[in-house]
């Protein structure tokens, strides 16, 4: 029998991520599905000398979840030291935001990066009805000098094109409401990852600014990884150009294959024609940690060009996949299976019984999670009523993260100030501010409202 150590299939994956650990930078990483990208990175920065260094390294993610990952490795292999100063570990908005918007941004109005303009109550004004500034999708072509921005009128979701389907302003008038009511809440200080992206290519394509961001952040940085690469927008990769441009040494890592925000503009061709310029041959990652060789062979199947599948390291079990061939009803959003016509979930059902696959043992997951029990996650442009429900439910459940708690209790406090202070359209902490309020005592107060509410769909399918 062969051990893991003498197993070839593992050496050669172990030996390709020892490689992407010590690939100089500027170079590019190209990691299929389950290649242990967040190892490799957090290795990469545990094997950075113990002793203080004048120069950092920045990890950058696109997602909290990963941020945290790979600070409670470098927390848990003892090396608090690398998620401090000289060194950053956050996400690209928040990265963006410390080192090319805030830092040109006036002390007054205090500025604030939010997560969503759901955070706060953005109203767009001045027409025939009013609708949260959130509900309009933005986009931003780097193109154009000034990158030219718009209104993602084609990803408006469903409710937002139910609002302004019979609306008698045009197109036009709703897009000038919209970027005036945006502008106002700028001018208060409040930003999102949209607007720090617009402000970090307009501060890095101008002399002036440029030349007084630049510097510190050369001086900080020894080099900048970016991983899950392939999510990167054209706006994104414009930002990441001219900090290479300016001789920022760049690493990315990422699987062009597997971009999950092509809803926000993420371009996986534009990273290729990137990626060359940092390193000419890629260094690849193609062993996979976490699939069978029958789910290997099955993606290269969906994937662009010749590829061959990806190698599956620790499984060699032969499971046979059954694809179901799928559509979408003439009406409304159900999901059908396309030889029958039966509900997908039906004719999964039918399908496992025809197996013998027990019912214990399947597994049927859903797009919009905020109707299932013990959900863990929000849905962003939800009503305000769905995000408390969401809210309720995350606080009842065991082992739920801190950020998570954190996003609940925040749901609470909107709802509890729009109760309170319904005139008043400023942010929480603007209101708690200009009432005086301690943010732990509306916290403790938000989150003894959410305990209080009954379970969802409990009362009449409402909360009480």
């Amino acid at each position: 029998m062969t051990t893991p150590q003498q197993d070839p299939v593992r050496a050669d994956a172990e030996k390709q991520q020892q490689a992407a650990m010590a690939v100089a930078a500027p170079a590019y990483v190209a990691a299929c599905p389950g290649a242990g990208k967040t190892h490799v990175i957090t290795n990469r920065h545990l094997q950075s000398p113990r002793q203080r260094l004048r120069k950092g390294r920045a990890l950058i993610s696109f997602t909290r979840v990963a941020r945290d990952q790979m600070a409670r490795r470098c927390r848990s292999a003892g090396r608090a030291d690398l998620v401090q100063a000289p060194h950053f570990i956050g996400t690209l908005d928040s990265f963006l935001w410390e080192f090319l918007v805030k830092p040109r941004r006036a002390a007054q109005p205090a500025p604030r990066l939010l997560e969503s303009w759901a955070n706060i109550k953005a109203l767009v004004e001045g027409t025939d009805r009013e609708i949260n500034l959130h509900r309009f999708p933005m986009t931003v072509d780097p193109s154009y000098p000034e990158a030219r921005e718009a209104v993602a009128w084609d990803k408006l979701d469903y409710d937002t094109r139910q609002l302004i389907k019979d609306t008698s302003y045009s197109r036009a008038q709703w897009e000038k409401k919209i970027f005036e009511t945006r502008k106002a809440w700028c001018d208060e200080g409040y930003l999102t990852g949209h607007e720090a992206r617009v402000l970090a290519l307009w501060n890095l394509r101008h002399a002036k600014t440029a030349a007084a961001l630049l510097p510190p952040l050369l001086s900080r940085f020894a080099e900048v990884v970016v991983d899950e690469a392939q999510d990167c927008s054209a706006a994104d990769l414009a930002i990441l150009q001219l900090l290479h441009d300016a001789g920022l040494p760049l690493v990315l890592v990422g699987d062009p294959d597997q971009a999950i925000y092509a809803w926000r503009g993420a371009e996986p061709q534009a990273l290729q024609s990137f990626a060359a310029q940092l390193s000419p041959a890629p260094h690849r990652l193609t062993g996979n940690w976490r699939s069978s060789p029958v789910i290997c062979r099955l993606a290269s199947t969906l994937r662009t060009g010749q590829r061959p599948p990806d190698t599956s390291v620790v499984r060699d079990d032969d499971i046979p996949v059954l694809v179901l061939p799928t559509r979408f009803a003439d009406s409304g959003s159900r999901h059908l299976h396309a030889p029958t016509g039966a509900g997908i979930v039906d004719a999964f059902r039918t399908l496992a019984e025809e197996y013998a696959v027990p019912a214990k043992d399947c597994l049927v997951t859903a797009y919009k999670y905020a109707t299932l029990p013990g959900i863990t996650r929000e849905k962003p442009n939800t009503k305000a009523i769905t995000s408390l429900a969401w809210a309720r439910t995350l606080t009842h459940t065991p082992g739920a993260s801190g950020d998570d708690l954190a996003r609940a209790c925040a749901v609470a406090v909107r709802v509890l100030f729009g109760y309170w202070y319904p005139g008043e359209t400023g942010g929480p902490d603007r209101i708690m501010a200009g009432h005086r309020l301690s943010a732990g005592q509306v916290n403790r107060t938000a989150f003894a409202f959410l305990h209080s509410l009954n379970r969802p769909g409990s009362n009449g399918d409402s909360i009480s």
